[in-house]
This record gives structure tokens, C-alpha cells and sequence, in this order.
């Protein structure tokens, strides 16, 4: 399995996005304004995946997924961000969310060097893309 590392600006068609959960200005609610989507189910959205402290996903309202924030804000632990990776390939495996590319936006502004790792680490583990079912590329983009 290959990870792109490279620049993504706005979503395309069959796009799904892996981001932090964060309230403010974040990636997550970058995504969130384009895509013109309520306040207030973007801050429950936010409260849920934090209190579980799992991988949520916004769908079918957006193609927007999210890990907790502490993933990338309160640790540099490499382990914890493949842990939610690796939860987000097992919906793109298990069929829960499905989309052509998946793009991992963990920026802060920049990539966090633990993020990198612990998303490339994930990627690594599965055999092929054909275990994603329909997922054909994933990109790591390194910074907004």
C-alpha cells in the first residue's frame, strides 16, 4: 500500500477526508465551511468523537470523518495516531464509509512529525487497496 504525501485543497467527487477533531479555525472546520454544513451538528459532531474517543464519521451528511483531538494536540505518540488510522481503514475495509481517495488532513498548520509516522505506519500494515473496497489512493497532506 502506497501514501502519497502531497498538497489537497478542496474535495472532489467520491473524496472522503480524515481530520482531528477540533472546534475553531481547524482543518475540520475548514472542510465544514465548504461544505456549508450547520454549526451546531459540526460542534456535536466534535463533542462525540472526543467523549468516545474513537473515529467518527459525518456521513451521510459529509464525506468528512474525525479522531479525537488529543491524537494530535496532547500527544506525540505515533501509536495513538496509527490507532485511528488504522480504525478509518477498517470502515473504508468493512464498507461503513466507502470512497475512491481518502485524504488524511492532519495538519496543524504543518504535519506533526508523530501524525506522519503514525499515519504512514497504518497504511503500511494493510496488503493492498483491494482490501478497501472501493478506495484506489490515500494522501497524507503535509500542511494547510
Amino acid at each position: 500500500m502506497h501514501l502519497e504525501e502531497r498538497s489537497h485543497r478542496d474535495l472532489q467527487p467520491g473524496d472522503h477526508v480524515l481530520v482531528f477533531a477540533e472546534p475553531g479555525f481547524s482543518m475540520l472546520s475548514i472542510y465544514a465551511d465548504k461544505l456549508k454544513l450547520p454549526g451546531e451538528a459540526v460542534g456535536r459532531f466534535i463533542d462525540e468523537v472526543n467523549r468516545r474517543n474513537e473515529v467518527g464519521t459525518l456521513l451521510p451528511l459529509a464525506p468528512i470523518s474525525a479522531m479525537p483531538r488529543h491524537a494530535i494536540r496532547d500527544s506525540e505518540d505515533a501509536a495513538v495516531v496509527q490507532r485511528f488510522v488504522t480504525e478509518m481503514l477498517g470502515a473504508l475495509r468493512d464498507g461503513r464509509v466507502t470512497c475512491g481517495r481518502l485524504v488524511i488532513h492532519l495538519a496543524t498548520p504543518t504535519l506533526p512529525r508523530h501524525a506522519r509516522e503514525g499515519a504512514r505506519a497504518a497504511v503500511e500494515q494493510i496488503q493492498g487497496l483491494a482490501q478497501l473496497g472501493a478506495t484506489t489512493e490515500i494522501i497524507l497532506v503535509p500542511g494547510l
